[in-house]
């Protein structure tokens, strides 16, 4: 009999479950043209690599994608600010709302401004990362996804469909 079944019949124990957890690398997509953004790191080179649940699903990904870049942002913006010094109260009041959502504004979802990819394919938001790693990684290596801004093309459906032309024969 296994010991975890003893346990639980002799002394009424149920064993832990254990966590399995899944080390990844989230790396910046590589721009492929001058009129694409290059999105900067999330960690530096040496803490690249990030340990998660296996059950962790994308889309908490993209909120977290979305986390660090609004605080590398903010923190530009900090040494940005801080080298021009307001010359008065109106000036360090206005500076001071910059960059940040007011309480009546709603930032867009991090799910509407970035997706995830691994191996050149975009990740469904509701797939896990054991899921990732089976599916489409499928290497004993260690699992590597990339990041970048959704294309406008991808945001709406509809613009990828070919114009129809109702009722009109050529």
């Amino acid at each position: 009999m296994p010991l975890w079944l003893l346990e639980y019949l002799l002394v009424n124990r149920i064993p832990p479950i254990p966590t399995v957890k899944i080390s990844f690398v989230l790396l910046p997509f590589p721009t492929r043209g001058p009129h694409e953004e290059q999105l900067p790191e999330l960690l530096n080179t040496a803490q690249s690599k990030l340990t998660a649940s296996r059950f962790l699903r994308v889309r908490k990904l993209t909120h977290h994608v979305q986390d660090k870049l609004e605080k590398i942002a903010a923190a530009g913006s900090r040494i940005h600010t801080a080298a021009n010094t307001p010359r008065s109260s109106l000036d360090a009041r206005s500076m001071s709302s910059v960059g940040k959502p007011r309480e009546g504004d709603s930032r867009a979802r991090p799910e509407e401004q970035f997706e995830i990819l691994c191996h050149d394919t975009v990740l469904p938001l509701d797939m896990t990362l054991a899921a990732v790693r089976q599916f489409i990684w499928r290497q004993s290596s260690e699992l590597i996804m990339f990041y970048r801004k959704k294309t406008p093309q991808a945001t709406s459906p509809q613009s990828s469909q070919p114009p129809s032309h109702h009722g009109q024969d050529s």
